[in-house]
Formats: structure tokens, sequence, C-alpha cells
């Protein structure tokens, strides 16, 4: 075992996996977790101030776990939860982003050759979204569309994502605010790696989730990492923060235990061994 940038590595004879803690383990169990119910005197002040500070633009949806979200993931500092807060609203106004699911119009090219999307939902009922990256040739897309538009397309599926979520509120009387991600790298090359459209893509998304909708992921499973993905790993892990990078697992292989102990078999299509098939026998489902 040897321990790299705050992840724990294991080597085997067949599989490497890299294994982050989580937030709360990383904080210790004397800080509080930072969610409702489970706050210390400091947090629940910096709610209350946040609270105060928002007055002038007050929202119904503005409720205790939106606000803690936004609070811990810039580590309860109000000031900056509250600026990135007044900035969302602005870019969501701006961009339309309210009305984004019912408005979109999605580009021919990315009908036919993005790769993935929302597949059902993981046990505790969050959206799942698997992500067959390493099919998807992004560089071929972005020689036909513009690094704006890949973003926009991204963004709509974000909030696609988001509006399960209250559906599944609502549906399980509980709250459900995060999703479970499968990132799938099989497949994946280098070229994909040494195009600067794709790193440029890769960077404003992941910008794009910490800055518009922080603390939404409950966690993120990449799969079928290949040898040559520490690189990737490298340019793409200053944009995140601590706390979203402690909720990614990445395996070589010997994933798909780890996938199942979330996912129920019934949920998940059989390429990744689950149950489900699509018409004619598609194994990935790809008509989800």
């Amino acid at each position: 075992m040897r321990v790299l940038n705050n992840q724990r590595v294991f080597e085997g004879a067949a599989s490497t996996r890299t294994v982050q803690f989580s937030a709360s383990e990383s904080l210790g169990n004397a800080a509080m977790s930072g969610y409702v119910g489970d706050l210390n005197e400091k947090q629940e002040q910096g709610l209350k101030e946040l609270k105060s500070r928002l007055s002038d633009i007050w929202k119904d949806e503005f409720t205790d776990p939106l606000l803690l979200r936004w609070l811990r993931a810039r580590e309860f500092d109000v000031a900056k939860a509250e600026k990135l807060l007044r900035e969302n609203s602005l870019w969501r106004n701006k961009n339309g982003i309210n009305s984004l699911v019912e408005t979109y119009e999605c580009p021919d090219v990315l009908k036919r050759y993005f790769p993935g999307g929302m597949c059902n939902h993981d046990k505790e009922g969050r959206p799942l979204w698997i992500m067959p990256t390493g099919n998807g040739d992004f560089k071929g897309m972005l020689q036909c569309l513009s690094v704006e538009a890949m973003v926009k397309h991204v963004t709509y599926q974000v909030e696609l994502i988001a509006a399960e979520m209250k559906k599944q509120t609502e549906k399980l009387g509980k709250l459900v605010d995060t999703f479970t991600i499968v990132v799938d790298y099989e497949n994946f090359s280098l070229k994909q790696i040494y195009c600067l459209q794709v790193i440029e893509v890769t960077r404003r998304l992941l910008v794009l989730y910490e800055n518009h909708y922080p603390e939404t992921l409950e966690r993120c499973i990449i799969i079928n990492a290949p040898s040559f993905f520490p690189v990737f790993w490298r340019l793409i892990r200053p944009f995140l923060t601590e706390r979203t990078g402690n909720k990614i697992e990445i395996f070589r292989s010997g994933w798909h235990p780890v996938i199942i102990k979330h996912v129920d078999p019934s949920q998940l299509p059989v390429h990744w061994g689950g149950h489900l098939l699509g018409p004619n026998g598609d194994k990935r489902c790809t008509h989800m």
C-alpha cells in the first residue's frame, strides 16, 4: 500500500484501485458533518448568518439542506458561500437554466455520439448516471461543435438529474439531493488527453460542478482506468475541491462488487453487471 495525495492505492496481481476517504473521516469524528441535524455551534451560526446575508434575494428554495450544501462546499466560509450563491443565481438567470430542460435543443452530433446519461437509481433512490467516457469520441465531436455547446449539453444533463432528484424526494418521502455516477474509461485513448479542446471541456465541466452544483455528488465510481490514467488525473485534480475528490473511487479492474454494493442489478444494464437489456439485446441499454 502507498499513500499519494490523500489517496490509498491498493495494488494486487489483477487490479489497482484507488479508494478515497470520506469527508467525515478526513475531518475526524470531532468535526460535525455539516448536514442537517449534525451541526456544531460554528456551523449553526454560519447557517444563520448566510440566511441573513441572502435576505435581499431570498427564495423559498433556500432550505437548510440547500444552504448547507453551499456552506460545505466552501468549508463554512460564509462570505465565500454567499458569493457563490449570488453568482449562481445570476448565472441561472442569464443563461435560462431554470427552463433549460424544457427549451434545450440537442445538436444532432450529440444525440448520436454523446455517451451515456441517466439510468434509473441507486439503492437509496438517488439518480444514477452512467458515463461510458471511453466510448465517446470527444475529440471528434469537438470538431463539429464548440466547447460551449458541449458544456451546455452536460448542463442540460445535470438539470435532468436535478429534476429527477426532486421527483424522488416527493416519491420516497425523504430528501434526495445527490446522485451517483459511474464513469467507464474502457477504450479511452491517449488522443483524448492530448486534445486541448477535450482538456478545456473537462476543466469547464469540473468548474461548472463546483460553482453551480456543489455537493450534489454522492459518489463517483471510475472503472476500467487505463494505465496512463494518472496522467489525466493530474490534469483534472486541481479543479476539484478536497470534498469532491474524497467522493471518487478509481478502479482498474475488480469494480463490479463496488457497483453492486450501491446499485441493485435490476436497475443496471448487463454490461456493468446488472440485469437490464435494451432493444435487440443491447447490453448497454443505450436507448435510456
